[in-house]
């Protein structure tokens, strides 16, 4: 301990005086700041609290002089967090505010995120400093998951379907004007890397122009799978409420896809391919169940304001469960064993739905009996 202590200082005093002679060296600064803090919290000297100016003045110096650095933030950050149960709410404000900053850096986001989510005063706090990007929400639906938050999933879940959005108007903003500056490879690449998100038809507008316009030429493995999802998805919704993209749009994704058999599957394109019985309640038998995915086609007897569905079967510590009617996220909620899921979304008689419900956090998943709600007054 002794000798650490007098390294950092002499660490210290080195930094400070090339501070003096070097004002725009944001390494100096740095050092100068966090061999402070680092001394003192090693002693729990309480000059954290009462002279906080000496380690956070220099390190806030250092963020100032290198903006685009993100040593600074990340010191800092960490830095706060070990105060945190100390700091006044005024403090605490600007603090996550810096947290927020720090934590876009995907290598700082990954070093700092579980312990801001133990330590964040409550969840709105915690989540508003994380960025809206889907590889920072993808991670926060894992930690959700870990810590069986149901909540917190759906909530997480939520920002990344929005974020994936947003990602997916601004690549096909950018391949667009690509495309008219003459770069056409470049633009290729942003047109298909839209239909790398999960097929949903909030998504299917996106889909759809990027096929129109994407430049002819081959897509290349690493986009296959993604191709084949969406077609595979929209030839199934084809047969029963309609497809999801025009047939010229489908022709399209099967030829990048490499499925030359899709034009004997053009007899699905027409919906009510497969007719299904009308009823009002449904049975566990009636589901199609594949690991954490369960599938139900059912065409509604009467008008309904939607579904009840039973959980049989589930993690022991629970689930959040994702349901999609016709491929249309309608609820992403917490179920445990015994819970009745309840789906608020208009349903008509006669025509023939495809409900999916999967537990998006993992584990087995088992549906039982389904009913239909009785429409609103």
């Amino acid at each position: 301990m002794a000798a650490t202590l007098r390294r950092l200082e002499l660490a210290r005093r080195l930094a400070a005086s090339v501070a003096v002679r070097r004002p725009s060296s944001w390494e100096a600064a740095m050092i100068q700041g966090a061999a402070t803090y680092l001394g003192w919290s090693l002693q729990r000297d309480r000059r954290l609290l009462a002279e906080p100016e000496e380690w956070e003045g220099p390190l806030l110096r250092a963020l100032q002089v290198a903006p685009g650095r993100p040593e600074p933030a990340r010191f800092l950050a960490a830095a706060y967090l070990e105060l945190w149960p100390a700091l006044s709410r005024g403090k605490k404000e600007s603090a996550r505010g810096l947290m927020a900053r720090a934590l876009a850096d995907r290598l700082t986001f990954e070093a700092l995120i579980e312990p801001w989510l133990r330590i964040a005063d409550s969840r709105a706090q915690a989540f508003s400093a994380i960025p809206d990007q889907p590889w920072a929400l993808g991670r926060l639906q894992q930690i959700a998951a870990a810590d069986a938050d149901w909540n917190a999933y759906r909530e997480a879940r939520i920002r990344w379907y929005a974020s994936l959005e947003r990602s997916a108007r601004a690549n096909l903003a950018e391949a667009e004007a690509r495309l008219a500056g003459g770069d056409t490879p470049r633009a290729q690449l942003l047109f298909l890397s839209v239909l790398q998100v999960p097929p949903r038809r909030r998504f299917a507008p996106y889909v759809e122009s990027s096929l129109a316009q994407c430049p002819p030429g081959p897509a290349g493995a690493s986009f296959t799978p993604y191709l084949q999802d969406w077609l595979a998805w929209s030839l199934d919704l084809c047969a029963w409420s309609g497809c999801p993209l025009p047939r010229p749009m489908l022709e399209r994704l099967a030829g990048l896809a490499g499925e030359p058999g899709f034009a004997e599957a053009r007899d699905v394109l027409t919906p009510g391919h497969n007719p299904e019985p009308r009823r009002t309640e449904w049975s566990s038998r009636d589901w199609k169940l594949n690991e954490q995915t369960a599938r139900l086609e059912l065409a509604p007897a009467t008008a309904a304001a939607g579904l009840a569905v039973e959980i049989v079967g589930v993690p022991d510590a629970g689930a959040a469960l994702e349901a999609r009617l016709d491929g249309e996220v309608v609820a992403i909620a917490g179920a445990r064993r015994g819970d009745v899921l309840t789906l608020r979304h208009p349903l008509r008689p006669g025509p023939a739905y495809v409900l999916e419900i999967e537990a998006v956090s993992g584990g087995r998943l088992e549906p039982g009996a389904a009913r239909l709600l009785p429409p609103r007054p």
